[in-house]
């Protein structure tokens, strides 16, 4: 969770310069602030205050405004509107302030580097947008930065060219992270939880991300993705690989057969989605899929493979203990010989 951000009520005078949207880093919201001071004063104009929100650690800390007539800096007014807040005591006061010196200092420090100031900006107008789906990705800044130099590494180009290309790495595998945790509580019983299911949800990946671990995984994903060809791409392959269209010959005949034609379509469907799920695995390794032949030949063999050992094994334990049908008794011999030859 982001731990400094700034938020600018939508209420009073609108000013090109400011996005009621945005979730502003301190430095970036001060910066447009003193923008702000220096057009009204080219144009001769006073302005009315306006209301902003400080965020700390996650929480709603307190609501503020700023004025632009003032010389005071936005940081330096929040901080007086801390100080003469009647309802908190000293130690109180003092606290919040030093958290904000301290986030204030760690964001200035960070965001030196211009490239990593381009990316957590278009992070925030493209993940913490309130209308992002399925809900808004706020990240702290050592979150972002470990994202920042997983990907600056592997870019081959120029980096603002490619931001967008890795924005839409963000977004996708943050929604394989939410798909992954909706399945998982799909199957929970819905009277484990209290509240929206859509906040449930939230929590529970926010909390998932919240892992070293997790998010580790996560990162893999991202920079593998951003190097690997779109998972679009198996569905564009595999009606053409070969072994793929044998594996479908010996379903609707062969197993069909001594099965039933349902089930063969259910495990068609299996043996399709399987190969999504391996291209996610390979992903959350580390690993990138640049081309159609890696494709081929980290996702397609191996789960094809894999695929008719499977069914052979449900067919044996589906077969009636006194059944006299095997491999050897299947009617159309040329079918079997041809489905037990299959090269993957």
């Amino acid at each position: 969770m982001r731990e400094l951000m700034i938020r600018f009520i939508d209420d009073g005078e609108v000013f090109n310069e400011i996005d009621e949207t945005r979730n502003y880093y301190l430095s970036e919201a001060e910066s447009i602030v003193e923008k702000i001071k220096v057009r009204l004063t080219n144009e001769k104009r006073v302005s009315s205050p306006k209301g902003f929100e400080c965020w700390v650690d996650g929480k709603q800390l307190i609501i503020s405004s700023v004025r632009f007539e003032n010389g005071q800096s936005l940081e330096e007014q929040l901080k007086q509107t801390i100080l003469e807040h009647k309802e908190w005591e000293e130690d109180l006061k003092n606290k919040y302030i030093n958290k904000i010196n301290e986030y204030a200092s760690k964001e200035r420090e960070l965001m030196v580097h211009r490239e990593f100031k381009a990316f957590v900006i278009r992070f925030d107008q493209y993940m913490g947008n309130p209308k992002n789906d399925p809900f808004p990705l706020l990240l702290r800044l050592e979150r972002l930065k470990d994202l920042f130099d997983g990907i600056f590494v592997n870019i081959s180009s120029g980096f603002y060219s490619e931001l967008e290309v890795i924005m839409g790495s963000i977004k996708e595998s943050f929604q394989i992270i939410v798909k992954q945790t909706y399945d998982e509580l799909s199957e929970q019983d819905h009277e484990e939880y209290e509240g929206s299911w859509s906040d449930f949800l939230r929590v529970r990946v926010i909390t998932w991300l919240g892992n070293d671990e997790n998010f580790n995984r996560f990162k893999n994903y991202l920079i593998a993705h951003y190097e690997s060809v779109p998972k679009s791409r198996i569905r564009a392959i595999y009606p053409r690989y070969e072994p793929f269209q044998e594996m479908q010959d010996y379903l609707f005949s062969t197993f069909a057969k001594t099965q039933s034609f349902d089930e063969a379509y259910r495990l068609s469907n299996e043996l399709i989605q399987s190969f999504y799920e391996k291209y996610d695995d390979i992903l959350f390794g580390g690993f990138a899929i640049k081309n159609d032949d890696m494709v081929k030949s980290l996702i397609f063999s191996p789960v094809v493979k894999n695929f008719f050992e499977v069914i052979e094994k449900r067919k044996e334990e589906t077969l009636p203990k006194d059944s006299n049908i095997d491999k050897g008794m299947v009617d159309d011999e040329e079918e079997l010989e041809s489905a037990e030859e299959i090269n993957v």
